[in-house]
């Protein structure tokens, strides 16, 4: 049963986000009455100094690739990717961590499932942003918060086309299996004011073929998808250095979830409903930066299956707001501060009581950027939080980068991460274990990334090291799946990329090469003659190889992308196993104008070598899948 202080919210705590509200938004009173410029630029605020520079490594997402399956781009990326089916729930990893132990936000809003602490990618469409970056571990232009894993950055807020800009996109996806994905994209730039309204509608059949564990070959039932997403914002720039957004965002997503290998056939149902909705006010002033945000989110998630008779239903309610100030106070040596407070509210048949939380987050951070004749820069991000539950330790960040060269940079990093239980991994009926510790740990990364070497225009390796203590996972026993804290886990790898761009002729060629070792492992054991003792995590690649190759001509595009994934084992043991997963793509699209409007037709084939694997134990996923495609722009 939840403990009675998660109960009820207090009066106080309604006064305190009045308070918090009113705070926030006081500053945009006066610059509303401001005769407001005739230009509006959208650059990305980056509170780390005064460098752009990104020292740590990040990938980014090809917008080329996209196809009827809007996580399509994310099977060819660093991420560890986890589908239960086409268009199921879909979570993700990086460097041996689980998935509750990632970050997922949206125009500064965290995305995560207060419940459940991790992020079903599925219902976050692709089509829906204008850039989507991967941060493997710790980045410099990150907020730190404390956790061992990355973070997915989904940014719509995008950069302002010129003044009087008026666009409309339509883009229609079609595969061999009657999966469509339709998406529109309608911009408008007046004054000092743009605005900005995309839409997206789904609908997949996802009826596949797959074998069965007889061989036989077998249509895929009981699963499909229907998804209706609109993202509405405007941003309006009062001066040259103070700008407001507002941004919503409206979701529904059903789904039937099908059955795995070994059951004869499913009912079982999921409805995802949410509204996403928050303002970002940015103001500089002499040395000054200050930048607030706010943000509400609302989500209900139904499941029944009346096969087994199994119900839940949850609402959740999160209001997140943030501020933070920049200030220079000596040269090379920007000094921030900033607060971030939650509140968490979550009703669920699944628990007893309902859940309130609240949560504040104190952080600071300075740097120094004029050592040794300006080639070292150093920098400390220090945490402290307080909470319903807990109150978390100082956690902190220290990273320094070295100009080794005119293009090589030399970067390292040392700092701490905490991370409490889930209310699912404590209160989950049958399942949840009250018992679970906080886990906690350290973590160290070291790379290089040097640009314009002899026939590679750019390479990063980086080193990493994780050792985290009372690791919360989910372990199956005989069959049911519980969490548990493993008495300590260390994660090991090397990440390398490598990008190579040229020109001949009328021809553009950019290519892309990547590898990935990641060797995590139980080094303690749980209990005497423990098997699992080191032997790597369950769902965890030690090899991962993956690449693009992307060809303009003239008003044609050809990309071709491809990933490895070696033995993922299932079991903590190594009992079982799945199957390595290889996976290729193709991509062909040609781009001409008729009647005043710019089209683009295009055809792809995914999964192009029709392997046949499995992303989540007894889930098959599609053999190969041909689809088509088709964009109508109008400018102006």
């Amino acid at each position: 049963m939840l403990h009675s202080t998660l109960a009820v919210p207090s009066k106080l705590t309604r006064i305190l986000r009045l308070l918090v509200i009113l705070i926030l938004f006081l500053p945009v009173l006066q610059p509303l009455s401001a005769k407001p410029d005739t230009t509006l630029t959208f650059d990305e605020v980056l509170i780390s100094g005064t460098s752009s520079v990104n020292f740590f490594p990040i990938d980014s997402i090809q917008g080329n690739q996209q196809s009827s399956n809007s996580l399509n781009p994310l099977h060819y990326s660093s991420i560890n990717l986890r589908e239960y089916a086409p268009g199921g729930i879909a979570t993700f990893t990086f460097r041996g961590t689980t998935p509750q132990q990632n970050e997922v936000f949206w125009n500064g809003l965290r995305l995560n499932n207060p419940m459940t602490g991790l992020t079903d990618l599925s219902l976050f469409p692709l089509f829906l942003f204008d850039a989507v970056t991967l941060h493997p571990g710790h980045n410099k232009n990150l907020d730190f918060s404390g956790f061992s894993g990355g973070a997915i950055l989904l940014n719509s807020r995008g950069q302002a086309d010129t003044v009087g800009a008026f666009r409309l996109k339509l883009e229609n996806h079609l595969d061999q299996v009657s999966n469509r994905n339709h998406f529109i994209d309608l911009y408008n730039h007046r004054g000092s004011t743009a605005f900005h309204i995309r839409g997206q509608l789904r609908n997949a059949r996802n009826n596949f073929s797959y074998k069965n564990p007889s061989g036989e070959q077998t249509t895929a039932e009981h699963n499909h998808l229907n998804q209706k997403s609109l993202i509405a914002e405007t941003t309006t720039q009062f001066s040259n250095n103070r700008n407001l957004s507002l941004y919503a965002w409206l979701q529904d997503t059903d789904r039937q979830i099908p059955a795995t290998l070994f059951q004869s056939r499913s009912k079982a149902v999921q409805r995802d409903k949410s509204l996403r909705a928050g303002a970002t006010f940015t103001s500089g002033k002499g040395p000054g930066l200050l930048l607030l945000n706010a943000g509400f989110i609302a989500e209900q998630l139904i499941y029944k299956d009346s096969l087994t008779s199994e119900f839940s239903d949850s609402d959740i309610y999160q209001f997140q707001t943030s501020a933070r100030y920049q200030i220079q106070l000596l040269p090379n040596f920007p000094v921030q501060g900033k607060i971030n407070y939650q509140n968490n509210r979550i009703h669920s048949t699944a628990y007893e009581d309902r859940v309130e939380e609240n949560h504040l987050d104190l952080g600071f951070d300075i740097d120094y950027e004029g050592l040794w004749d300006d080639k070292l820069r150093m920098g400390l991000k220090v945490r402290k939080g307080f909470g319903t539950r807990a109150t978390t330790p100082l956690l902190f960040n220290a990273q320094t980068v070295f100009l080794a060269g005119p293009e090589t940079l030399i970067t390292a990093s040392w700092g701490t991460h905490y991370r409490l239980p889930t209310y699912n991994d404590l209160f989950w009926p049958t399942l949840g274990n009250p018992d679970l510790k906080p886990e906690r740990g350290w973590n160290a990364e070291l790379g290089l990334r040097s640009r314009q070497m002899k026939f590679i225009d750019l390479v990063r390796i980086n080193l990493y090291l994780r050792h985290t203590d009372q690791m919360i996972y989910w372990t199956n026993f005989g069959g049911t799946w519980r969490p548990e804290n493993l008495s300590a886990v260390r994660a090991k790898g090397l990440e390398l990329r490598i990008e190579q761009r040229a020109k001949i002729g009328d021809v553009d060629m950019r290519w892309t090469a990547a590898y990935d070792f990641n060797h995590s492992i139980l080094t303690e054991e749980r209990f005497p003659g423990d098997p699992a003792k080191g032997k790597q995590l369950p769902y965890q690649p030690k090899h991962t190889v993956f690449g693009s190759l992307k060809v303009n001509w003239r008003e044609f595009t050809a990309s071709v992308q491809w990933k490895y994934s070696s033995t993922r084992y299932v079991s903590a043991d190594h009992s079982s196993s799945l199957d390595p997963i290889i996976l290729g793509g193709i991509h062909l699209d040609k781009r001409f104008s008729v009647v005043g409007l710019d089209w683009q037709v295009g055809i792809y084939a995914d999964n192009v070598l029709d392997h046949r694997f499995q992303s989540v134990n007894q889930r098959p996923m599609p053999g190969r899948l041909m689809g088509m495609r088709l964009i109508t722009k109008f400018t102006k």
